[in-house]
């Protein structure tokens, strides 16, 4: 462990990283004041005490990437908008080697983080629940899209609890999850009050991602969970109550909310879709809207529009693309036009970096996907088939870290802005989280 004086700086960001979680619920601007300070004290730290890490190449990986995103904002055709979300992009990677600092630098930092996060996720679950009944939570705030015949059709009627009219409750869970599997493996708290902790803050997570009508959140949290199988050595009589805890909760409510179960069943259309079979009626339509002859549908109509729209920006823009967060500026532009196509971003990781940053800025973040792929695989392979001692220390810990960054880069599913604050928050804190363990064990 890194030896640390206790300075009321060091405290300070010590005080930072345990309540960044709840920051993150409050808005984008606590958050990202949080992680400025952050990168601010370790910068702090670098230079005054000398603090060495073993591993810069995510520092170096992801500052390259910084000069690429800014030099096409710079060439793009609305160089000021994009530059608002490309020319401090920098203070992500600082906060993610900020967020490393800490860990490695306070040896009871990985316990108390654990317990704010899983007291975080049981009182936000605990909310949405209220939520769900009564129509308003415990501070009074109403349910954005409820049961009435303008939102009662299944697409609207949605879950967001403490993030009001930002329907993410479901993603933060998730993703906050992860997070606290790690710590718990980390930790190795495997007593009887931290098992009945994590196991009742399991249920309630996947209980109220469910409730949330958060087809994407729903969708990783599973692929989690079975990744998680493969790689751990679970027993089979956990493994079969997992699966029937899952399968149990999932019936109660779909069976009881015809609405929530209309929210899932585009997921099947989605399906059907892909095979033609949704346009055997020859109606034209998907879901009310009208659609070209033969259209196949992938996820919903506007997403697939999205999708388009942004390969149309790519086709024309293949190199550099037309800036960060340019889509929004020119998705109207009759270049580009679609009907349904225009939105704030593509909802797709990779079609938002091809549309706004080319081939160049899409295999930056695609070869990452690649190689923590294969850092899995790899991992997986020593653990199970290897005699030799090349397994990593804290292995548990490591697989979660590895299979949060995969799903947070899953090519396959619908995501929010790549540059946007919040979801760059929550893309770098299991980047930190590596980072720390890397520290550790290279």
């Amino acid at each position: 462990m890194i030896s640390l004086p206790k300075e009321n700086l060091n405290f300070l960001g010590l005080v930072l990283v345990l309540l960044l979680p709840v920051s993150l619920v409050t808005g984008p601007f606590f958050s990202d004041l949080f992680i400025i300070l952050l990168g601010i004290i370790f910068i702090y730290n670098f230079f005054k005490k000398k603090i060495e890490f073993k591993n810069y190449n995510y520092l170096l990986f992801f500052l390259l990437f910084y000069l690429i995103i800014v030099f096409i904002s710079i060439i793009s055709e609305f160089k000021y908008n994009s530059l608002s979300s490309s020319l401090f992009y920098f203070r992500f990677i600082l906060f993610a080697y900020a967020f490393a600092f800490f860990l490695c630098s306070y040896k009871n930092i990985h316990e108390k983080l654990l317990l704010s996060i899983a007291v975080l996720l049981i009182f936000l679950t605990l909310d949405a629940f209220f939520q769900y009944i009564f129509g308003y939570n415990f501070f009074g705030m109403k349910n954005q899209y409820p049961w009435t015949e303008q939102y009662g059709d299944g697409e609207y009627h949605r879950i967001s609890g403490m993030f009001g009219e930002e329907l993410k409750l479901g993603s933060y869970l998730y993703k906050m999850f992860t997070i606290l599997t790690a710590l718990f493996f980390l930790t190795k708290k495997f007593t009887r009050k931290y098992l009945i902790i994590y196991l009742v803050t399991f249920i309630l997570v996947f209980s109220a991602i469910l409730i949330t009508g958060e087809r994407t959140a729903l969708m990783h949290f599973l692929i989690f969970l079975l990744l998680s199988f493969i790689v751990f050595n679970f027993e089979k009589k956990i493994k079969l109550l997992i699966f029937i805890l899952l399968i149990s909760i999932s019936s109660l409510f779909l069976m009881q909310d015809n609405e929530l179960k209309k929210r899932y069943n585009t997921i099947l259309d989605t399906i059907y879709s892909m095979n033609n079979i949704l346009l055997i009626d020859n109606s034209k339509k998907w879901d009310g809207y009208s659609i070209e002859p033969g259209e196949k549908i992938l996820f919903t109509i506007h997403h697939t529009r999205h999708y388009k729209t942004a390969w149309k920006m790519f086709s024309n823009n293949y190199l550099f693309g037309i800036g960060p967060k340019n889509y929004r500026k020119l998705c109207d532009n009759k270049l580009y036009y679609i009907e349904w196509g225009c939105s704030t971003h593509p909802h797709n990781i990779y079609m938002q970096l091809l549309s706004e940053t080319g081939l160049v800025g899409f295999m930056f973040i695609f070869s990452f996907l690649l190689y923590h792929s294969f850092l899995i695989v790899r991992q997986f392979y020593f653990k199970m088939f290897s005699s030799s001692k090349t397994h990593i220390e804290n292995y548990n810990s490591y697989m979660v870290i590895l299979i949060t960054i995969f799903i947070n880069l899953f090519p396959l599913s619908p995501s929010g802005s790549f540059f946007n604050n919040w979801n760059s928050i929550l893309f770098f804190i299991p980047i930190g989280f590596l980072i720390f363990l890397k520290q550790n064990n290279e």
